[in-house]
């Protein structure tokens, strides 16, 4: 039996090999026709039992005939036997009487025939039986033997009774027949004894066939069972984890299916012919119909017959022919007759193969903002005044028709703020040409505050001087910086000529003119009114006192004081004005105050401390937390309605007398806004960190008040959200530090205190040299080694960042290039250099990387320029410029991928080649599926899209191995290197090829 076991052993093992190429391949390939899997292993478990089943029904029909055999020799054995004893009474009667002699002889012929034919048959029988055991095998042939010689002896005794029977000798007749007498006995006994030996043989031959019967369905049950446990198991196994990644596929799309079908917006899926495939319950109640209705019906018409025009339906059309995305605003009309205004963006979906599949359209109903915006322009357009509003860099942002007429440009002019010239100029109120930096808008943006009444003059060529009084507030954003200007423009022509032909009368007319301020107690005269009382212009103060000693002492007593005025109708003006004033101090969304009426608010109340001894005050610096979130998955019109909110439950809770504005609130209001917001059919859980300042702490100004409470207030998100940190003194220390920091940053760029480590980054599934990985460091003079954590974030904050980067990406290019010419093919392949998110907003930055590629002599495609996840999935101007890099032909790496925003649905929309996975992820992926799964995931879906994986952070063997069987391409970590100086590098990458090539050899 154990020969039998070994012989399907290596059966199994040559069919083993043999499959096993054919079921492995690519995971990916598995897990998408894993029933191609299970076809093959079936098929082969199948041959592999046919096989053998037929072997085991060839191995008992030979037994059958075997067995037949055996039982025709031992009934050959017996006639032969018998046959012999014939022979004997035929010689008796041979030898009775002459009358039987002949009777006899023919009997004896016959019998002698018989026995000869039936030996010869017994004899080819014989010859082929084989004998169960050697032991058996010499008895048998012992037996045949005897039976020869005893066949041989009767068989000659008998020929001679038949010659002497033929010859008539009675005498020699008898005496051959007695002898022939005395040889049946030991014939028959010989037959007999061979028939004994032949039925024992057979039966040994049976008893050995049973055993190995029974021996083969033994080695069938085993065979049954390896092939379960090398090749079914396998397959369940994968069908099982197949079954789980579907699982957990489905899990996440029915997670987005919900999102999609509870957003308020509008959205649909097509197919390539822009025929409706999936559509949200809004997009159907846009429609007015049902999701059945809506099945296979094209968007063209479905959008025709919610009342969108004709004109935006001619340009989406374009778009679905043509596989395009389109961005751009819908204008329909509702069955009630109201009109509507839709946010429309759509974009061409990809199959796996990268093939054009279809369309995904999203609608955002923004009605209310383009209503908002239309008033806003109608407004504008009916003010008598001139407004214009610029942006903090100068350019323009709106104007009225009235701005355009006072100040006698077109707006492309005022748009590209064309400098004055000899036809067009605006004038001080002298009559100087005003120089451009003194401009109303420039004017405000330098000195960080607004300016009223300021009285400027528009001189036009071929047109009379038209004077303008300027009233300039600056516009603030959210973080209270300046955003923008407005000026609003008063023609005041008309008064000016008329207060000048007033003056030229009275000089004409020689009176003399006064004015009293009765507030201020102020005069204002002319020098005629002093020359007709005899004094010198100057010889007479402009004050009350000194008029009134003008009077005789006679006639003072007589002297009466009286008031004349003449009313001006300014309401339109002081409206305007107010108006312009709650603009520049209110925030637009939420109308609360902005940051520059809060800090105006603040310092009443620091200065209203100083001369109240007792009074209290608290200042709350608030930042609400997962307000981004909202923002990013509902879109940002949730996140205006959820400012919206926060604003009206501040206004409800604040006692009258509080204060309240966007950034910062006053007041115990936790519980308050802690509560969940219904944003359209979302629920949205928004808490908040808090920084707080008291009047504990001695203040008299209010931006070290607000800068306070911003410190605090980080330190309460460091600490967790949902908190609150009252300011402490201390805290200013890690800010000094930072700042000093900053500080030796900048003498350490200029000084060549920084210098590049670099990282080896290992190939996994291939023998070679791998790429490295750029790393800045920082020696200080004093501090010595100081960690990139510790100044890397300053860099980002304080703007070093680029320069840094700028140093940091110049030197590694050009040690890159040295380790080509020194190492030949141990040299590195691939360059690796961090990009914050500074430098990729950084508008030089392309041209920084040309000029770069340019010095060093480096290959494109062998410069890699790695960006955080969060980064390039929410950007939209950061994936623009990765795009740039792009088409310069540098790869681009997606950094610790897992920890942003993005998911593996939206990879492809990202312009990177490579995906790193995060060290989080590696680092438990030996003990825990739920990472060693994402791990899997992502290598898969990277490959699917033709990217490159590189699994940061391995420090055990395990990790490496771990990796190498989810077909990761690189690995990175402390497992094979920690980063090294470049001569460090070096015998590195030397120690690390020998080892490489002695494995080879």
């Amino acid at each position: 039996m154990l020969p039998l076991l070994s012989q399907l052993l290596n059966l199994l093992r040559r069919l083993t090999a043999w499959a096993r190429p054919r079921l492995a391949g690519p995971v990916a390939q598995r897990l998408v026709s894993p029933h191609r899997r299970v076809r093959a292993t079936m098929a082969l478990m199948l041959g592999l039992v046919g096989v053998v089943m037929v072997a085991q029904l060839w191995w008992l029909d030979a037994m059958d005939r075997q067995r037949l055999n055996d039982s025709r020799i031992v009934a050959l054995a017996h006639d032969e036997a018998l046959l012999s004893q014939q022979l004997g009474r035929a010689a008796l009667l041979a030898i009775q009487g002459e009358a039987s002699h002949h009777a006899a002889a023919a009997l004896l012929q016959q019998a002698l025939l018989q026995s000869r034919q039936q030996a010869l048959l017994l004899g080819e029988l014989v010859g082929r039986q084989q004998a169960a055991s050697s032991a058996s095998q010499a008895a048998l042939l012992q037996a045949i033997e005897q039976w020869h010689g005893a066949r041989e002896r009767l068989w000659y005794r008998a020929e001679i009774v038949l010659q002497a029977a033929d010859a008539s000798q009675p005498a020699r007749l008898i005496a051959t027949a007695t002898e022939l007498q005395r040889a049946v006995e030991p014939a028959a006994q010989a037959a007999g004894q061979l028939a004994q030996r032949s039925a024992a043989v057979a039966e040994a031959r049976h008893l050995q066939g049973m055993d190995a019967l029974r021996a083969r369905a033994f080695g069938l049950v085993v065979l049954l069972l390896l092939l379960a446990l090398l090749l079914g198991e396998p397959t369940v196994r994968a069908v099982h984890r197949q079954h789980g990644q579907l699982a957990r596929q489905a899990h996440e799309l029915d997670r987005l299916l919900l999102v999609a079908e509870r957003t308020g917006n509008a959205m649909v899926a097509t197919d390539r012919r822009g025929r409706v495939q999936w559509a949200n319950q809004a997009f159907c109640t846009l429609c007015s119909c049902t999701g059945d209705v809506l099945q296979r019906q094209l968007l063209i018409r479905l959008l025709g017959r919610a009342g969108v025009d004709e004109a935006a339906l001619g340009g989406l059309s374009h778009a679905l022919g043509h596989g395009q995305s389109l961005g751009t605003e819908l204008q329909g009309q509702r069955a009630d007759g109201s009109a509507y205004c839709l946010q429309f963006d759509l974009q061409p979906l990809l199959d796996g193969q990268g093939g054009f599949s279809g369309f995904v359209a999203v609608m955002v109903d923004v009605t209310d903002s383009v209503t908002q915006r239309l008033r806003h322009a109608a407004l504008l357009a009916a003010l008598p005044n001139g407004v214009v509003m610029r942006g903090a860099a100068g350019e323009l942002l709106e104007c009225n028709p009235a701005a355009l007429a006072q100040l006698q440009r077109s707006r492309t002019q005022l748009a590209n703020q064309l400098p004055a010239d000899g036809q067009w100029q605006i004038l001080r109120a002298d009559g100087r040409p005003m120089p451009r930096e003194d401009w109303p808008a420039a004017h405000a943006l330098r000195a960080g505050q607004g300016r009223q009444g300021q009285l400027l003059g528009v001189m036009a060529g071929g047109h009379a001087t038209r004077w303008l009084l300027a009233n300039t507030e600056l516009i603030h954003d959210a973080a209270g910086q300046s955003a923008g200007t407005v000026t609003c423009f008063t023609d005041v022509t008309e008064q000016r000529n008329q207060q000048a032909v007033l003056a030229h009368t009275v000089e004409a007319a020689g009176l003399g003119t006064w004015q009293w301020h009765m507030g201020s107690g102020q005069m204002q005269f002319n020098d005629r009114l002093l020359t007709m009382l005899g004094w010198r212009p100057g010889d007479v103060a402009q004050t009350m006192d000194a008029w009134s000693a003008l009077v005789h002492p006679d006639d003072r007593a007589s002297w009466q004081a009286a008031l004349r005025g003449i009313n001006i109708d300014m309401t339109e003006q002081m409206q305007m004005q107010a108006m312009l004033r709650h603009a520049a101090r209110t925030d637009g969304l939420t109308q609360l105050p902005n940051r520059a009426a809060v800090f105006d608010h603040v310092q009443q109340v620091l200065d209203r401390a100083q001369h109240e001894p007792g009074f209290g005050y608290a200042v709350l610096f608030m930042d609400f937390d997962r307000f981004k979130q909202v923002n990013d998955t509902l879109g940002h019109s949730a996140g205006d309605e959820l400012l919206r909110q926060i604003a009206q439950r501040l206004r409800g809770a604040l006692r009258a007398g509080d204060g309240v504005q966007r950034g910062a609130i006053s007041g115990p209001l936790r519980h308050v806004l802690a509560q969940p917001y219904q944003i359209g059919t979302q629920l949205v859980h928004s808490g908040a960190s808090i920084g707080i300042v008291t009047s504990e702490q001695p203040a008299n100004d209010a931006h070290l008040v607000m800068r306070d409470a911003d410190t605090a207030m980080y330190e309460a998100k460091r600490a967790g959200r949902g908190r609150y940190v009252v300011f402490d003194p201390s805290m200013h220390e890690r800010v000094a530090s930072g700042v000093q920091t900053e500080r030796d940053l900048r003498l350490a760029l200029q000084r060549d205190e920084l210098f590049v480590v670099y990282q080896p980054v290992v190939e996994l599934q291939q023998p070679g040299p791998g790429g490295v990985e750029a790393l800045v460091r920082w020696n200080h003079p004093t501090r010595g080694l100081v960690s990139p954590l510790q100044f890397i974030g300053v860099a980002e904050e304080s703007g070093l960042i680029v320069e840094l980067g700028r140093f940091v990406l110049v030197t590694a290019c050009r040690q890159f290039m040295a380790w080509q010419q020194a190492l030949g093919p141990r040299a590195p392949v691939s360059l690796a250099v961090n990009l914050s998110p500074m430098q990729l907003r950084s508008p030089g930055l392309v041209a920084d990387v040309q000029q770069c590629l340019r010095d060093s002599g480096i290959q494109p495609g062998a410069l890699q320029l790695e960006v955080t996840e969060s980064l390039a999935a929410q950007d939209d101007a950061a994936r623009a410029k990765l795009r740039e890099l792009k088409a310069l032909g540098v790869r681009i790496a997606l950094d610790d991928f897992g920890t942003g925003y993005s998911s593996l649905a939206c990879l492809h929309q990202l312009p990177v080649d490579t995906v790193k996975i995060d060290r989080s992820f590696v680092m438990h992926a030996e003990t825990s599926d739920y990472h060693r799964v994402l791990i899997e995931a992502t290598i898969r879906v990277a490959q699917t899209l033709g990217m490159g994986t590189v699994a940061e952070g391995i420090e055990t063997s395990g990790q490496a191995g771990l990796m190498r069987r989810l077909h990761c391409d690189r690995g990175q970590g402390y497992l094979f290197s920690r980063p090294l100086d470049a001569d460090a590098l070096v015998a590195w990458l030397r120690v690390r090829a020998d080892v490489s090539d002695v494995r080879a050899a």
